[in-house]
């Protein structure tokens, strides 16, 4: 999500993201969102990328004819990190993290060990594990079908949320309430029809678990956490908005480590520090976790400027490519981008309480703040003052992105989408993106990491691989191996968790644990 220099090894992180103009369906153009130099490391590579002996074991039980990664291909294989002979921390103990891809004739196979490319920072209560994986993404994307598919303006019950919220804010919902993630199987498909004329089908994120990985072979997970303590709260709400500012977490929740990942039962993000994953012309990490962790400003990624176009950081399981929050909108017939702008997400912070009548515990949501303290006091807070994007018809663009008081709590349900495709925003130096928080740019369709919901990606534009919705997605753990977790999109049970978790007889019910699965605790 980030961009500028970081000090020591440096590296420019700039970029522009890209509004609704052009195609309007995001889906036209070069497919593959690849032109440029999408991989960040200087040129348009061809041919396998070099094994990383690491991984050899995870392509054990892989049956696939493999083939010289050519064209799309290879970009796409080679914009993935080389670790090959890398160790990092892990609290005392010495790991080696693997991520590697190799090519058939229609898909990208990508074996990984979930473990991140600098030392660990524990922010939870959850060690890091090794957890074996080959993902599978397909070389030319498939738009979704519209086959089935419902008007997206059917699935909310938020109304729920709002009714739990204002009865009994400590109890969650039974399961995500806003309809707009899937909670096991494959996703619903759903369509827009927006202003500018045109509709667009769309395919629900997984509530839990797998939706894609980044360029170190980590998966990433959707904009959301589990039931407790904060119910299918906004896992950036809990942590700072720059480096060096205080943690908001005042209630144990999950908070992130400086790169937008954290442990459950695998390594996994929520949001992206694009500086963390810039790569050198090998291929190599550019930056130490603390060198990457300066660049951490949610006000940058959403209000400054941009001067160059964001690198390719990770991969969504339909195929299209993530990059950072600035776009090329436009190059010179000889490759140069002529236009930059900031990605905005078309997503605005409009709070619980806008799915009914505001009751008096949602009195402060939405109000400007400066600290924590303005927005209510104590370990049992449920806001922080945080940064979003809101709703302000009298700026340029229609929005603006700033602190306000907000809730931890229901992150869909705070949140919503807004069609953008004919807001005007040539005045800006940023652009709007679609639902799915992808923009046809300069180099094709790629969503694109913000400092604001959903940060990664709100649905998907593309088929994903085999699995659909939250059963998988082309992830396949070699010898049975562990998933990451919440694949099912259910809450496990207390003898999977295990103590790791701080579930079952350890006196504190902060789960995800419940009265049905650890009544020792709850």
């Amino acid at each position: 999500m980030g961009d500028g220099a970081m000090g020591g090894s440096t590296q420019g992180m700039a970029g522009a993201p890209a509004g609704m103009g052009g195609d309007p369906t995001g889906m036209g153009g070069d497919p593959t969102g690849m032109g440029g130099d999408p991989t960040g490391t200087g040129g348009a590579p061809s041919g396998t990328p070099p094994a990383n002996p690491a991984c050899a074991d995870l392509w054990a039980d892989v049956d696939a004819d493999f083939v010289e990664c050519e064209g799309a291909a290879a970009m796409a294989a080679w914009s993935f990190m080389d670790l090959t002979g890398m160790t990092i921390d892990n609290e005392g103990a010495t790991v080696a993290p693997c991520v590697e891809a190799r090519c058939t004739a229609d898909e990208i196979y990508v074996a990984a060990n979930a473990l991140p490319h600098y030392d660990f920072v524990r922010t939870t209560p959850n060690e890091l594990v090794t957890a074996n994986t080959v993902y599978r993404i397909p070389i030319q994307p498939s738009p979704v079908s519209s086959e089935g598919a419902v008007d997206a303006a059917s699935l909310s019950a938020c109304e729920d949320a709002l009714a739990q919220y204002a009865s009994n804010p400590n109890q969650a919902t039974n399961n995500e309430p806003s309809g707009l993630c899937v909670q096991g199987g494959a996703g619903r498909v759903a369509y827009d029809e927006l202003s500018n004329g045109s509709t667009v089908y769309w395919q629900q994120l997984p509530c839990l678990g797998y939706a894609g990985f980044l360029t170190n072979g980590v998966p990433y997970f959707g904009p959301n956490e589990g039931p407790m303590p904060d119910p299918y709260g906004n896992p950036l709400f809990a942590g700072p908005g720059v480096a060096g500012e205080p943690e908001n977490n005042l209630r144990g929740g999950a908070v992130l480590d400086m790169c937008g990942g954290h442990t459950a039962f695998s390594m996994h993000y929520h949001g992206i520090n694009e500086a963390c994953f810039a790569k050198d012309d090998a291929r190599r990490p550019r930056s130490s976790y603390a060198e990457g962790a300066q660049a951490w400003n949610l006000d940058t990624w959403l209000n400054g400027d941009c001067e160059t176009d964001s690198p390719i950081v990770g991969w969504n399981a339909d195929g299209y490519p993530i990059k950072g929050s600035c776009i090329c909108v436009e190059r010179t017939p000889d490759g140069a981008c002529s236009q930059l702008k900031r990605a905005r997400s078309s997503w605005a912070y409009q709070g619980l309480h806008s799915h009914g009548r505001r009751p008096d515990n949602l009195a402060v949501e939405g109000d400007a703040c400066t600290s924590h303290d303005d927005c209510c006091e104590g370990n049992q807070c449920d806001f922080r003052c945080a940064y979003s994007v809101f709703d302000a018809p009298e700026a340029g663009g229609g929005t603006v992105a700033e602190k306000r008081c907000v809730l931890l709590d229901y992150a869909w349900c705070t949140h919503g989408y807004m069609d953008r495709s004919t807001a005007d925003v040539s005045g800006n130096n940023f652009v709007y993106l679609d639902r799915c928080n992808g923009y046809e740019g300069a180099d094709g369709y790629s969503y694109h990491a913000t400092g604001s919901f959903p940060y990664i990606a709100g649905c998907y534009r593309g088929e994903p691989t085999a699995g659909g919705g939250g059963g998988g997605m082309g992830m396949r753990p070699p010898g049975g191996g562990m998933p990451p977790p919440g694949m099912d999109g259910m809450l496990p049970s207390c003898e999977e968790l295990g103590r790791r978790n701080r579930c079952c007889g350890d006196g504190m019910c902060r789960g995800p644990e419940t009265p049905e699965n650890c009544p020792a605790d709850c």
